[in-house]
């Protein structure tokens, strides 16, 4: 599991520490859908070209989400926005939207609004978010 705190990420000059919670959350459901691992030197150039083709801004906040799994090789419909208490159906799966004040993390969930992956890991401190809501996609 790649952290937000990887080295090799940080080294890139990209935010990822910061900025790439929901960025690592589509390469872990890629990951997950292709079941190809994507190793660190590879996210870096998917992140690099998302932001040329302005489908991520320059902190990793993504624009155009489609677009982005697209560049991983995964066809996904986005569905947008959706209530924190919506499930998944067959092949839908979530990334899901936590909050505490000042701050806003994204995990991938198990399409019922629980945490699979964390790209902070698994922290006590995780406990002061509370899910705010969640992005619902479906494998094309």
């Amino acid at each position: 599991m790649i952290l937000q705190t990887d080295n090799l990420l940080n080294e890139s000059g990209l935010p990822f520490e910061k900025f790439g919670c929901t960025f690592l959350c589509i390469a872990y459901w890629c990951n997950q859908i292709s079941k190809k691992s994507k190793l660190q030197p590879y996210l870096i150039s998917i992140a690099k070209e998302a932001i040329r083709l302005e489908y991520i801004d320059d902190e990793l906040k993504i624009i155009e989400w489609e677009k982005v799994f697209s560049l991983f090789g995964v066809k996904v419909k986005y569905y947008g926005h959706c209530k924190q208490d919506q499930e998944c159906k067959e092949n839908e799966f979530e990334i899901l939207k936590w909050k505490k004040p000042k701050h806003t993390h994204f995990t991938c969930g198990d399409g019922e609004g629980h945490k699979t992956y964390d790209s902070l890991g698994i922290r006590a401190a995780s406990r002061a978010y509370k899910l705010e809501g969640k992005r619902i996609f479906k494998i094309l």
